[in-house]
Order: structure tokens, then C-alpha cells, then sequence
């Protein structure tokens, strides 16, 4: 234990699901005051819906009036580099790129007209011929990707995940969780242990990256391994039980798995998300 203890005079208390009455009597239990969407944490709005432009004007406020003060003092290009990396950038989390942008090349925050070089290329690696600016956007996928694998991948079962179909029941936070499936599979690899838990068709055992991309929608009927079966449910005592391939796609599938049966050990697999942005 820390020896830390919450002081009530700088802490609030929020509730969801409940009425004002109940609310307002688990307050006055815990002895702290009710807290108020929207409200602020670490200077970032924050809000159990989704963000809206009059909630985040304040914040985008604070952005232009940055950049503003700066303005006046004629920056060269080189410090107006230093100061969206270093001082602007470490204000935000949210898209503010066209502001940086307008800023950078004409010497404002209203438009970026008339830029020599796309924002995007000016946020590549200084290797690559950027300027190694960060781009927001992009910054902000990795935080997703990263929620995704946290929430579904290392917390609840995994095939799960893959498996779910898309529904307007689902939260707009679980739906765009959903939506990156496709990119999410480009990024990961598992390390076959046992095949107890690395999924078949989904997950990245072979080289031919996830198997469902390979043989199509089709593929769990051809092959007669439905979809949440797992690389153990595939095979018996060391071998495979696979039908006769049917198509050039089948083949090729076995032929990779055929590979894969010697380094099968006793150890778990390892799902490994692979480095996506340089944080």
C-alpha cells in the first residue's frame, strides 16, 4: 500500500444509472461532492459521450492562443518546428494538426493554404524526410490499436473478438474497437506453444499471416475447421486433420501448416503486437 488517501475537498464523485435521489445519498455516504459531465481531467475534457466541439472549444482556445503568442515574436521556421513538437504537442490529444499546420506555414491558425510540403509527409522520421513532427491521427490509432488488444485480447477470450459481428446495440466506443480488426491483424504474431489458445483461422501463426484472409469466408467450410477453433482443435497426435485441398488457396494452407507441426512445444503461446509508432 501506498499510505495515499483520497482528500474529499479535491476529489468528486460520478455515478451512472442511478437517480438524482440515490446519486446524491451514495455522495453524501462516501463524503465526496458529485461530479458533472463534462468535466476536466488532467486539463483534457472528458465526457461519457462523445466529444463534441462545444466541449472541446475551450481546450482548442488554448491551442490557438498558443500559438498566437508565439506568432507575434517572428518565429524562424526551424523554432516554429521546436515549438509544435516540444510545447504545443505536449498539450494535446486530439486532432490540432491543421492548426500546427496553418501555423507552420503561414504564420496563423485559420488556414494552411498555399503549404509547401503535406502535413503528412512533414510528420515522417527525420530519416525519411520528415521533420519528425508527431501526426496526431496517427498517434491516436496506436492509442486504439492499444485499447483493443488490453481490453479484448489480453482480458476476455480472444477468438471472441474476432468473431463478433458488428451491432448497432454495441456502444460507438465497442463498434470502433470492432472497426480495427482489419488493421489489428496486420500488427500481430503469435508464438505457437501448445495450440491450445492461438486461434486457427485468426491469429498469425504462420506466414501466410491470419489463415481467414487467405481462404476467404469460405475457408472453415472447405477445410471442415469452423471459425473459433483453435491450432490444437486442427490436429491429432502430431498430424493434421485436414481434408484434401480443393483450391489453390486450401493448398498453399497446408503446405504452411505442414511446416508448423515440429515446433510445437508444452509452452503457451504468446501473442506479440508489433512495435506501430514510435511513441
Amino acid at each position: 500500500m501506498s499510505g495515499l488517501e483520497m482528500n474529499p475537498l479535491k476529489s468528486e464523485i460520478f455515478f451512472g444509472g442511478y437517480n438524482d435521489t440515490e446519486a446524491a445519498e451514495l455522495s453524501e455516504t462516501a463524503g465526496f461532492k458529485r461530479g458533472i459531465f463534462p468535466t476536466r481531467y488532467l486539463g483534457l475534457p472528458l465526457n461519457p459521450g462523445k466529444l463534441t466541439l462545444s466541449i472541446l472549444q475551450p481546450f482548442l482556445d488554448r491551442i490557438t492562443a498558443a500559438l498566437h503568442s508565439w506568432t507575434v515574436k517572428y518565429l524562424l521556421f526551424a523554432g516554429k518546428i521546436i515549438l509544435i513538437s516540444s510545447v504545443v504537442y505536449g498539450m494535446v490529444n486530439f486532432w490540432i494538426d491543421s492548426l500546427c499546420a496553418a501555423f507552420l506555414w503561414r504564420n496563423g491558425t485559420s488556414s494552411a493554404r498555399g503549404a509547401r510540403v503535406a502535413w503528412v509527409d512533414i510528420c515522417k522520421p527525420k530519416q525519411e524526410g520528415g521533420l519528425g513532427i508527431r501526426h496526431l491521427e496517427d498517434f491516436e490509432t496506436v492509442f486504439r490499436l492499444k485499447r483493443v488488444w488490453n481490453f479484448f485480447i489480453i482480458r476476455f477470450i480472444r477468438n471472441g473478438f474476432w468473431l463478433t459481428p458488428d451491432s448497432p446495440r454495441f456502444s460507438a466506443t465497442i463498434r470502433s474497437m470492432l472497426d480495427l480488426r482489419p488493421m489489428l491483424s496486420n500488427y500481430m504474431h503469435c508464438l505457437i506453444g501448445d495450440r491450445a489458445a492461438a486461434s486457427f483461422w485468426y491469429d498469425c501463426w504462420t506466414s501466410l499471416g491470419p489463415l481467414i484472409e487467405v481462404a476467404g469466408e469460405g475457408g472453415p467450410r472447405s477445410m471442415r475447421v469452423r471459425k473459433s477453433a483453435s491450432v490444437c482443435d486442427a490436429a491429432r497426435d502430431g498430424s493434421w486433420r485436414l481434408p484434401p485441398a480443393r483450391s489453390p488457396a486450401i493448398q498453399q494452407i497446408q503446405k504452411c501448416s505442414h511446416l508448423h507441426v515440429s515446433v510445437f512445444s508444452n509452452v503457451e503461446e504468446k501473442n506479440i503486437l508489433r512495435s506501430l509508432i514510435r511513441l
